[in-house]
């Protein structure tokens, strides 16, 4: 799915947002903050066959969804798995922020969380990719006129991609990619190995995204 689709009304997550504060400045408050403040992954047994870093991807990109559709505020709910650190296994423990069983180990959702969050008290930009698969946005620093681009590859490979920047008057913070990566264990990591190559005008750059 691209955009994420909120199945109860089926529409997108954007739509939904959109639509709400629609009614909201028809109900004579534009200003009415709006807040998802219990998003989560639902019950355990909705995502079967999803590794620990897969599950956390759906995070990640849910987190993203709720940041381009533009909710005031939206809070991942499911912080911890209400197992007993000495438990032998805890059949849901992949399935939240902490995993008990794993000395509270935080679950690779994190890595998405803390990259979006450097977004914070940006101006969001829509940026243009050579393929819907690869998606995201465009977060543009006014004070420094920089430009941090944000993309999750929903391919199964890694994917060399064009990328079309919102505004060619801001620069490329950096030319590094910081990616979140599945490993071995499925616990993840960041892989900082990537680079992104722009053009002088910084309109157009080119990477591959793992």
């Amino acid at each position: 799915e691209v955009p994420l689709i909120e199945h109860k009304t089926k529409q997108t997550w954007r739509e939904k947002i959109a639509g709400l504060r629609v009614a909201a400045a028809q109900a004579g408050r534009p200003d009415l903050l709006l807040a998802n403040n219990e998003y989560g992954l639902g019950k355990p047994s909705a995502l079967n066959n999803f590794t620990r870093f897969g599950k956390s991807m759906v995070v990640a990109e849910f987190a993203m969804e709720m940041y381009i559709g533009g909710y005031d505020i939206a809070s991942f709910w499911d912080n911890g798995d209400g197992c007993s650190p000495s438990a032998s296994s805890c059949d849901h423990s992949d399935h939240m922020l902490m995993d008990s069983i794993a000395a509270y180990r935080m679950n690779p959702m994190h890595f998405g969380l803390e990259l979006l969050a450097r977004a914070t008290n940006s101006t969001m930009r829509a940026v243009t990719t050579s393929t819907s698969r690869v998606h995201g946005f465009a977060a543009k620093d006014m004070e420094q006129n920089t430009i941090r681009l944000y993309l999750i590859n929903k391919l199964e490979q890694a994917q060399p991609v064009q990328i079309v920047l919102p505004d060619t008057q801001a620069r490329v913070d950096g030319a590094t990619i910081e990616s979140m990566v599945d490993t071995d264990d499925h616990w993840g990591e960041i892989d900082a190995s990537g680079t992104a190559a722009c053009g002088s005008n910084g309109a157009l750059c080119h990477a591959v995204l793992p």
